[in-house]
């Protein structure tokens, strides 16, 4: 799992973007490089701790994009991120 700092799984003003490359480059490189499925049907994402967080965040960030989330002892509450989120204030539901 790379390395991520105490940042949370975010891409940093003032730094580097781990968000992005975790969600994207990363999993990118992986496939290629290990002839990994490219179908989200077969993918899947998990993590501990923190990562347990950002597992949850990819999950609920590019649900198409993933089959399934397990977040292991996740530094979250979930349903308060979804609450407080604020796209979700612009959309009736």
């Amino acid at each position: 799992m790379p390395q991520v700092h105490i940042n949370y799984y975010s891409d940093m003003y003032m730094g580097a973007n781990y968000w992005r490359f975790l969600t994207k480059e990363f999993p990118m490189k992986m496939k290629n490089l290990f002839n990994i499925s490219h179908n989200s049907e077969e993918t899947f994402v998990a993590g501990l701790s923190m990562a347990g967080y950002g597992a949850i965040k990819w999950g609920l960030t590019y649900a198409a994009e993933i089959a399934g989330v397990a977040a292991l002892s996740a530094a979250v509450d979930p349903y308060r991120l979804w609450q407080d989120e604020p796209i979700r204030q612009r959309h009736a539901f």
